[in-house]
């Protein structure tokens, strides 16, 4: 009799950045792909190149592939400590955890969350994430080829991946919260921000060890309470607030929610010397120097700003006067009545940019460097790095207006990177 032997499953092909290892025991359903951002200049955004023996990702049982990411793991970790000169206690714990972190991203956008994610925990997978805009589809699926979108959040059901996920990372949308909304009487029960509540549930359904939620830091006390008071039923902590600017030319608060400590880099606290410990990190490691950049060190040549002008229409819009005249029957300007215009190129930090910078009649910075000053826009490549992402991040999209309307909606990645010093403080901590 003629034993039978069982063929070997061939491997799916997979493209020339992306190097597999086969688990005896698995077929792999996610893989770490090689150094996804090799392509630009900027190391900080860079994960580590080395790829993960993985099985299924949720399967916690198999040995081979536990020291396989184990060794893997000890690799990233002595280059990761190096890069940020993390403390002994923290590459300890580092060089001991096997499992790498497992993560879920909701309302992802273009990837900022995983970019700072990736920079403090550079074997981390992503088992999934969720996105309904085409055009941030396309950039994130440019960087991270082969990742699972789970698509619209109202749609899905997170029960599979209960007890499986470390950390739950999302930004809900803010069009019914933002001061400057015009349907702000709406809150939480606008058709934008109650997507909340699906964040809410996938805490229910796939039970997390951790979470992160980011949102708009101009919402009213109302809102921020109930949004409080909803996640501190899974251990939430209250909203700590975080300026971009402390990392960027950009200034841009906003509020995030978690079950970790956040430390506060405006406390008076002791706390407040971790807090500025951590952001040191960061900038040197972005910017090689212990400062934020302005406006200057991000702006483009004058050769290149002058084709961005607005055109006299434009300019009359912006001139106009808008509003109720004050009490000497004088009214104002849009762009001093409006106040997500830089009106001035020379301060160190720019307003907050939103998702309509996409539109040119809301795309405007007031060039000083030119006599009289220029009243152009903002070019893609001044908004990636007001935001915190590299050179050309955006470029696989050929409408610029879609490209700055996905960098509008973004999360900046430094500020993820910041939190996430937190979160492996905590760990270590814990």
């Amino acid at each position: 009799m003629v034993a039978r032997t069982r063929a070997k499953p061939k491997p799916t092909p997979t493209s020339t950045s992306t190097q597999i290892t086969f688990c005896a025991k698995n077929t792999p359903t996610v893989v770490k792909r090689r150094n996804p951002h090799g392509r630009f200049s900027n190391p900080v955004l860079q994960p580590h190149p080395d790829d993960l023996v993985l099985c299924n990702v949720l399967s916690r049982s198999c040995n081979r592939c536990a020291n396989a990411n184990a060794n893997a793991n000890g690799k990233a970790s002595a280059e990761h400590a190096k890069a940020f000169n993390l403390d002994a206690q923290t590459i300890r714990y580092l060089q001991r955890r096997k499992r790498p972190l497992h993560f879920l991203s909701l309302f992802s956008g273009i990837a900022g969350f995983e970019l700072g994610i990736y920079q403090l925990f550079p074997n981390a997978v992503c088992v999934g994430f969720c996105e309904i805009d085409k055009g941030a589809i396309t950039i994130y699926l440019h960087h991270y080829p082969g990742a699972r979108n789970l698509g619209d959040i109202t749609q899905v059901s997170f029960k599979e991946f209960r007890t499986q996920i470390d950390l739950v990372v999302g930004g809900s949308p803010c069009t019914d919260l933002s001061a400057i909304s015009p349907n702000r009487a709406d809150q939480l029960k606008g058709t934008k921000s109650r997507l909340f509540f699906h964040f809410v549930r996938c805490l229910k359904e796939c039970r997390p060890q951790f979470f992160l939620l980011e949102n708009v830091g101009s919402m009213k006390k109302d809102s921020r309470s109930k949004m409080t008071d909803i996640l501190s039923s899974f251990g939430g902590l209250e909203p700590a607030l975080v300026d971009a600017a402390m990392f960027t030319a950009q200034r841009r608060r906003r509020l995030f929610w978690s079950n970790f400590k956040i430390f506060d880099l405006h406390s008076k606290s002791p706390d407040n010397a971790v807090a500025q410990t951590f952001a040191t990190r960061i900038l040197q490691h972005k910017y090689g120097r212990n400062r934020a950049p302005s406006i200057l060190d991000i702006i483009e040549p004058k050769k290149i700003a002058r084709d961005q002008a607005h055109t006299p229409k434009l300019l009359h819009y912006f001139n106009n006067e808008v509003g109720k005249p004050d009490k000497l029957g004088k009214r104002k300007r849009r762009i001093e009545a409006y106040g997500y215009y830089t009106r001035d190129s020379s301060a160190d930090k720019s307003k907050c940019i939103l998702a309509s910078v996409g539109s040119d009649n809301s795309n405007l910075v007031i060039d000083q460097r030119f006599t009289p000053p220029l009243y152009r826009k903002w070019t893609v490549r001044e908004v990636e790095r007001l935001q915190g992402f590299p050179d050309g991040y955006t470029d696989c999209l050929r409408d610029p207006r879609d490209q700055l309307k996905a960098l509008g909606n973004a999360v900046a990645p430094p500020v993820i990177a910041y939190i996430m010093q937190c979160f492996q403080r905590h760990l270590v901590e814990s």
